[in-house]
């Protein structure tokens, strides 16, 4: 079973109440070997793989930018998880610190005290993928680095206040909230990027 996971704590209550049904996953990905040689066979693995050359540096092969096939389709099984690598299996939705330890429970959190309601497995769940499409991502900034313009650009035919709905499913309370987090993380401000949209159904 393939595995989603997460980390960003603006998203952290929407998993848990699940009311999150969707993530946005880059739809690209930098290539950049040590060598410019090393930089050319990973163009070639990801060539293989259905991946399309979007961008190389001026001086060729130093790096390059792909666009990258769907990681899911649709009616896929798949389990989300709470930061899948680390070695924490119980989390602290209070203080955000894990616990390795499972076999003996306590009375809460090790770290800040929080009760027993506070506590979550790093295994959010399983689900099934429901929808998978494409949208292309952008926000400007003014010269403070406020968000002054964004807008999306979906692949497809889509409902009214797409751009709502959209937020609202990746479990963020704004729109204002939804770009800041793109922008930080993904630096939309200077490009249009594209991101893969999957929705998923809890599995009860």
């Amino acid at each position: 079973m393939k595995i989603i996971s997460f980390s960003a704590p603006e998203i952290l209550p929407s998993l848990l109440n699940k009311s999150k049904v969707q993530t946005i996953r880059p739809a690209w990905k930098l290539l950049k070997g040590k060598t410019f040689a090393e930089t050319q066979r990973l163009l070639s693995i990801q060539e293989s793989k259905e991946a399309t050359l979007i961008t190389m540096s001026p001086a060729i092969y130093e790096w390059c930018v792909v666009e990258i096939p769907a990681g899911f389709r649709a009616g896929e099984r798949i389990q989300l998880m709470w930061k899948q690598r680390s070695k924490n299996n119980e989390w602290c939705s209070k203080c955000l610190q894990g616990d390795p330890e499972t076999m003996f429970p306590n009375d809460g959190c090790m770290n800040c005290g929080a009760g027993m309601e506070y506590m979550f497995s790093k295994k959010l769940g399983e689900a099934i993928i429901t929808e998978v499409f494409k949208i292309h991502i952008q926000a400007n900034l003014s010269k403070e680095g406020e968000i002054i313009g964004r807008w999306m650009l979906f692949d497809r035919k889509c409902e009214q206040n797409a751009m709502d709905i959209l937020v609202e499913k990746d479990g963020f309370k704004s729109v204002g909230n939804f770009f800041k987090f793109f922008n930080d993380t993904y630096n939309i401000s200077k490009e249009t990027k594209p991101f893969w949209v999957y929705r998923w159904k809890w599995k009860n």
